[in-house]
């Protein structure tokens, strides 16, 4: 079970880690100066 946490951890640090590397170089949705996270655009739908 141990294991299986540390897996979901070591992602979400990789994938925080992408994040602001996109959001510093302002890549992908990040590009539009009045860009709205992926998260808050999905409950606006």
């Amino acid at each position: 079970m141990k294991r299986r946490s540390i897996t979901r951890w070591s992602k979400k640090a990789v994938l925080e880690g992408l994040e602001h590397e996109a959001r510093e170089a302002k890549k992908g949705v990040w590009s539009d100066p009045q860009s709205v996270p992926p998260w808050e655009w999905r409950k606006r739908k």
